[in-house]
């Protein structure tokens, strides 16, 4: 496991809490590093953002467009960005131990936040197991990074 400097403020997720705290503390001069598991800025509300095009935002919405302009505000700050980073260990002393394609890093950090965000948690229910039943999660998914959406009716539970 190799051994990175320390950083001001450390933050864990790259979602818009993650996105707008590094644009935020950039402003402030302090060195910042955000720890993301996704390979792109954006969390599950803006995922895929930097690749949406115009009609996307038809379809997402107006506040979709606004995860770009917060995307973008990120990537012109001083921030150290670590998309695909797993972070699997924090003790009390604010060490965090994470990994980026199986190599294993340790940095320390004098403040963190932590903006995991969003997590499906589906219940099982009689016939979710069927093939073109899914997760609210996974149309979402579809729908952001294939622009796929579900043929025929679709039912909502929950």
């Amino acid at each position: 496991m190799s051994n990175h400097k320390s950083y001001d403020f450390i933050i864990i997720g790259a979602g818009p809490a993650g996105l707008a705290a590094a644009a935020t503390a950039a402003d402030y001069g302090v060195s910042i590093l955000v720890l993301d598991e996704q390979t792109q800025p954006g969390g599950q509300i803006y995922r895929n953002i930097e690749a949406a095009k115009p009609a996307d935002f038809a379809v997402m919405g107006k506040d979709y467009r606004h995860g770009q302009k917060l995307s973008a505000v990120f990537r012109q700050s001083p921030a150290t960005y670590l998309p695909g980073a797993t972070v699997w260990d924090v003790d009390p002393s604010l060490k965090l131990c994470y990994s980026v394609n199986g190599s294993s890093t340790q940095v320390a950090g004098r403040n963190l936040l932590v903006a995991a965000g969003a997590m499906e948690r589906p219940v099982p229910i009689p016939g979710w197991e069927l093939c073109g039943v899914m997760g609210a999660g996974a149309a979402d998914v579809l729908l952001k990074t294939a622009n796929l959406t579900p043929a025929g009716g679709v039912v909502l539970c929950g």
